[in-house]
């Protein structure tokens, strides 16, 4: 596995029927993996064939339940700040100077993202980040405070 990309473009998936309403949430990355983005056949994509992705399993705990988000984010110097925004997010972006992203410290990683809801384009809804907040940015108060305290335990 590799530990040092290059970086960037977001897009969010649904991994699990469920979507929360939007609005500002705690979140967990329970687990990564690395992929290689492939266009549908007849699909014309900004995104280059094999490109390196970054594949996130979140969790987010709401009312009583945890709703479950694969998040893919693209490894392509296009959009390198969205990734930068991620690892602000989840207070894992490397010193000034050092050039490689520690993967190793990903899946456990928590933070705050404003979700929103789209429409795929297989007419389900999904969510998908608006904003990664940097912990100093982060709003004070989350749509899912109480949960998060149980889910955190």
């Amino acid at each position: 596995m590799a530990e040092n990309f290059d970086l960037n473009n977001l897009t969010l998936a649904d991994a699990s029927f469920e979507t929360v309403p939007e609005g500002d949430y705690h979140f967990k990355v329970v687990s990564h993996e690395i992929g290689y983005f492939q266009p549908k056949e007849g699909v014309e994509s900004k995104i280059p064939a094999g490109t390196q992705q970054l594949i996130l399993h979140i969790e987010i705990p709401v009312q009583d339940t945890v709703v479950s988000l694969k998040h893919t984010q693209n490894l392509y110097q296009k959009v390198m700040f969205l990734f930068r925004q991620m690892t602000d997010c989840l207070g894992l972006t490397p010193e000034k100077g050092v050039a490689k992203f520690d993967i190793s410290k990903l899946d456990g990683s928590s933070g705050i993202a404003r979700f929103i809801v789209e429409a795929g384009n297989n007419g389900r809804d999904y969510n998908k980040v608006l904003t990664w907040y940097a912990p100093s940015k982060a709003p004070t108060v989350c749509e899912n405070d109480a949960e998060w305290e149980k889910y955190k335990g």
